[in-house]
């Protein structure tokens, strides 16, 4: 156990693991002037021959910043060896909260290539959440069951796992005992793990590849529906059952400065359509959005999408607002993930 409070790998099915994934798993800190703030973990996805330059796949939870921009900042990270390396900012997309990180190590480090070490989600499937230790390069992890249950904070397309693991594993991954990658963790507000899955993460990659600046459409509105609503009231021997209710996307939250706040968009209107399709799950709300990312992205201009908002409190008073494209490193996509706790330090 170290200064942490933590024990060691312990799963029974690690040996696996352990041989594939585990040499790739990194801890990364932020460091303001000497002080060390946020611990996270990483994944090495991608190593340049030519460049001498490895690239850390992690969570942008590390570029939350004190109100004092004044104070140096610093991303460090420790490799599985031990060795100790400053790591210098590549591409950030606060949708979907992921990082990458330029770092030349002496020694060419072991890659994950995430499209090679991935596997179907299964619900209820049998995963292992990992993580490094910054102080002592230690690998922690911790076995559950993966579902579909989408949390209460994030993007649309976050799981959840019952692994126990602290959040020194955010931006580690979420494997299968076989070694094959399910995901990257977040945390919200309990102990579970929030996976987002290796297709979105590929996905995500791949835009940053072929477009020097990638865009999103922002409603400035968090959305829930019917079925996950279901799923948040069922209990063990009493579940909620979805299949004879209608289903519909409303939403859960409007943020500050927003297209959905100038239009007094309100927290339980129902989303009707997005350029025309009706929408009745989040799956299907996010899907339509991200298409309109990549079509927005690659023609640079012209791309509209337009939602019909229901209002809860006047039902025959639609109202049309249409997205505005932002790019995915504008910290307005963050106000979904959770803030720190404190008024010293901000993530937008």
């Amino acid at each position: 156990m170290d200064n942490l409070g933590l024990d060691p790998s312990t799963t029974k099915d690690f040996g696996v693991v352990s041989s594939k994934i585990a040499p790739s798993v990194v801890a990364v800190s932020s460091f303001f002037g000497t002080e060390k703030k946020f611990d996270c973990s990483g994944l090495v996805i991608h190593w340049s021959s030519s460049e001498k330059e490895a690239t850390i796949l992690t969570s942008a939870k590390l570029l939350y910043y004190p109100k004092d921009s004044g104070v140096e900042f610093h991303l460090i990270i420790r490799m599985a060896d031990g060795t100790l390396l400053l790591a210098k900012e590549e591409h950030v997309d606060y949708y979907y909260n992921l990082l990458t990180l330029k770092v030349k190590p002496i020694v060419e480090p072991e890659v994950v290539d995430l499209r090679s070490r991935q596997t179907d989600v299964v619900d209820g499937m049998k995963v292992i959440s990992l993580a490094r230790s910054f102080f002592t390069s230690t690998l922690y992890d911790s076995s559950g069951n993966l579902n579909e249950c989408l949390p209460y904070f994030g993007c649309c397309e976050l799981l959840t796992a019952d692994c126990g693991i602290p959040e020194i594993g955010e931006g580690g991954p979420l494997v299968t005992d076989a070694g094959y990658v399910v995901g990257i963790n977040f945390f919200g507000y309990s102990q579970c793990v929030h996976p987002l899955p290796t297709p979105t993460i590929l996905s995500c990659l791949e835009m940053w590849k072929s477009f020097s600046t990638v865009v999103r459409p922002w409603f400035g509105i968090k959305v829930f529906d019917v079925i996950q609503r279901c799923k948040r009231l069922s209990v063990p021997g009493n579940e909620v059952d979805a299949s004879n209710r209608d289903l519909y996307v409303f939403v859960q939250k409007v943020y500050e400065g927003s297209v959905a706040h100038k239009n007094n968009i309100k927290s339980r209107d129902i989303v009707a359509t997005l350029n025309e399709t009706k929408i009745q799950t989040v799956k299907h709300y996010s899907q339509l959005c991200s298409e309109a990312s990549r079509a927005a992205t690659a023609c640079d201009s012209g791309h509209h999408l337009m939602a019909v908002i229901n209002p809860v409190d006047r039902p025959t008073d639609d109202v049309i607002i249409e997205a505005d494209y932002l790019s995915v490193d504008d910290k307005r996509f963050s106000g979904c993930w959770p803030v720190f706790d404190g008024h010293d330090w901000v993530n937008g």
